[in-house]
């Protein structure tokens, strides 16, 4: 998809291609959505394993608070991304102890969350979350258990 942007900002910024309007409208957002909702960002640090569990919060904020100027094309963006939220699993969201962004009063919590003793639930292999959990605000902690 990165060519496909790429090839995008081509076509806008030189327009020497010919373009219906619906094109247009169509190509404007594909890159403001890209831009503004935070897709780059989320692209380039998503290599970082350590990184992965917060950079998946953010990226859901992000793309939540887009949804509020453009809400047709987010609302599938949220839904394909709340299937693939494996990094904030039980087991992997111990990765966020060694992400530098992770503020330290949040990796406290996590460390409290670490020692609560919860009911006899069996672990969650993938975490599932429903657009209405959106609303509020998610930290890793959240996630953390004794299973972590």
């Amino acid at each position: 998809w990165m060519a496909r942007l790429l090839y995008g900002f081509k076509i806008f910024m030189f327009g020497r291609t010919k373009v219906t309007a619906k094109e247009e409208n169509g190509l404007l957002e594909l890159l403001c959505f890209t831009i503004a909702g935070g897709c780059i960002q989320a692209w380039f640090s998503a290599p970082i394993a350590t990184s992965a569990p917060l950079n998946d919060l953010k990226f859901l904020e992000r793309l939540q608070k887009y949804s509020k100027i453009n809400k047709g094309v987010t609302d599938g963006a949220i839904q394909k991304l709340l299937g693939h939220l494996w990094y904030l699993s039980e087991e992997l969201i111990g990765l966020a102890f060694f992400d530098p962004l992770v503020p330290l009063d949040e990796k406290r919590a996590m460390l409290q969350a670490l020692k609560e003793v919860k009911g006899s639930e069996d672990p969650l292999k993938r975490t599932k979350l429903q657009l209405s959990d959106l609303g509020v605000t998610r930290k890793p902690s959240a996630f953390v258990t004794q299973q972590t």
